[in-house]
């Protein structure tokens, strides 16, 4: 298992060149449909495995790096130093703050989860502990999710510094 930042050994991108590889031999006639649909098969499988192994990686990052939130009523130092807590590359909170920090509108709770690809149990914290750090605030707008309003969030110039330091866009990063 590899350490630190992860780099995915499978992407979506290759399991898409690899369907279309197939596809294409399908229609020239060097392999049967079969043949073809077990190997883009094969080719998601190893994409789902490469995901499951990076996401297992960044909870043990999470796990290690002691992050989360400081209890309700904390010392003063520990509220200090837990608002000085920075986003960790390979996180899930790394990743919720570049995805608000790279949208030009703003990011509500329910928008976060769908592009980080995680629940809103794990999306809401994170931007809670941004929010605290002074990385991400609220933006004074709303927009609307299954007919209830919902907060836009945006990330701060120490947010948008942060991801223009540490690299942005999660989009072909195996989860």
């Amino acid at each position: 298992m590899v350490e630190g930042n992860v780099s995915p050994i499978f992407t979506v991108r290759r399991a898409r060149q690899i369907a279309s590889e197939q596809l294409t031999q399908v229609r020239g006639g060097e392999i049967a449909l079969n043949e073809a649909q077990a190997a883009i098969l094969d080719a998601f499988d190893r994409l789902e495995f490469a995901q499951a192994q990076a996401a297992r990686i960044r909870d043990a990052e999470v796990t290690a790096a002691g992050e989360g939130r400081v209890a309700s009523n904390p010392r003063a130092t520990s509220a200090r130093a837990a608002a000085a807590i920075a986003p960790k590359i390979g996180t899930q909170r790394a990743n919720v703050l570049t995805v608000i920090a790279e949208s030009t509108n703003g990011l509500t709770d329910v928008e976060v989860g769908r592009r980080c690809r995680i629940g809103p149990n794990s999306a809401r914290p994170r931007r809670l502990e941004l929010v605290e750090s002074g990385h991400v605030v609220d933006s004074m707008r709303t927009r609307r999710h299954r007919g209830r309003d919902h907060t836009v969030w945006s990330a701060t110039a120490e947010g948008h510094a942060w991801v223009a330091r540490n690299g942005s866009s999660t989009d072909d990063q195996a989860a």
